[in-house]
């Protein structure tokens, strides 16, 4: 409904031009629009681009963890080293179910005991280049933890902004309501229409499962 409104007074300016402070009201009206769309599309995508560096992060570090975790498993069976058979003794499906806090702790505990058994780990396929780009990697994943929990709190403002606006754009519709009674005895017919526009109610006005919505002017019979 609000940009239906700001269209019809838009297509109607040689109107609405003869009441001065109806143009700057609509001016207003259409700020709040403009205002609405961005944060709009702020609350929709602020979590994607942060969520899908996440995964692909925790993928590389999951892809790099397995090659170095199958390379400390086969020299501590080789050695007989059991600690280190056991903690090395790790699955996919077991890094993909873990929760997100342990998950980091795994991978460098793993990490850790290669760093120091590098060298005798040579022959197993754990070189320096593997250790690092895990690490790489890790860095990576838990930078985007943090960017994503700054990227939920830009949701959330967007969201509270919303409703700021949409109660903006309430106001600013009665506005426009009385500046159109003022038209109505030299421009019925724009009048009348303007009530229909008003009374279309805009898709877009739910914010948080909350309906914003303002009451269209009652029409008075002339």
């Amino acid at each position: 409904m609000l940009i239906g409104v700001s269209a019809y007074l838009g297509e109607n300016q040689k109107i609405i031009s003869e009441v001065p402070e109806m143009t700057a009201a609509k001016e207003t009206l259409d700020g709040i629009i403009s205002d609405i769309n961005y944060k709009f599309n702020v609350s929709k995508t602020a979590l994607y681009g942060r969520t899908t560096d996440k995964y692909s992060a925790r993928s590389e570090t999951v892809k790099h963890l397995m090659a170095l975790a199958g390379g400390l498993y086969a020299w501590a069976a080789k050695t007989g080293d059991n600690e280190i058979l056991r903690a090395s003794h790790v699955s996919r499906s077991e890094l993909k179910n873990i929760r997100e806090s342990e998950f980091a702790p795994v991978v460098k505990n793993l990490t850790d005991i290669a760093k120091n058994k590098k060298q005798q780990l040579t022959g197993f396929g754990v070189s320096e280049e593997l250790i690092t780009n895990l690490e790489n990697y890790l860095n990576r994943y838990k930078s985007s933890i943090g960017r994503r929990e700054v990227s939920t709190g830009v949701k959330i403002s967007a969201v509270n902004s919303l409703k700021e606006l949409f109660s903006d754009s309430i106001q600013a519709l009665e506005v426009l309501d009385k500046f159109a009674e003022v038209l109505k005895l030299k421009h019925k017919a724009f009048y009348d229409e303007y009530l229909n526009v008003r009374r279309i109610r805009n898709i877009g006005e739910s914010v948080a499962g909350k309906s914003v919505r303002s009451k269209p002017p009652a029409a008075v019979s002339s």
